[in-house]
């Protein structure tokens, strides 16, 4: 009688693909938001101070955003064959 072990199959894991470093994603957030803020105070500037609250809710937004995004950066998955009889 042959006593076979059993087979090593392979794994393959693959990676998320990052098109950006988490300097470059904190770099773009400063610049947009300060754009965005900066543009607020100009108005704010000559009177309509009203959307300087409303520029400071989009870099809000923004920055809940950009978490949202570097959270799900670091992620993978993990590709491995069924045993037997699953």
């Amino acid at each position: 009688m042959v006593d076979f072990a059993p087979l090593s199959l392979p794994v393959a894991t693959r990676l998320r693909h990052c098109s950006i470093s988490p300097r470059g994603l904190a770099l773009a957030f400063g610049l947009l938001a300060a754009a965005a803020v900066g543009i607020g105070a100009a108005f704010a500037a000559v009177g309509a101070w009203l959307v300087l609250p409303f520029a400071g809710l989009e870099a809000a937004a923004l920055a809940a955003a950009f978490v949202a995004v570097a959270r799900r950066a670091p992620g993978g998955d993990l590709c491995a064959p069924a045993g037997e009889g699953n």
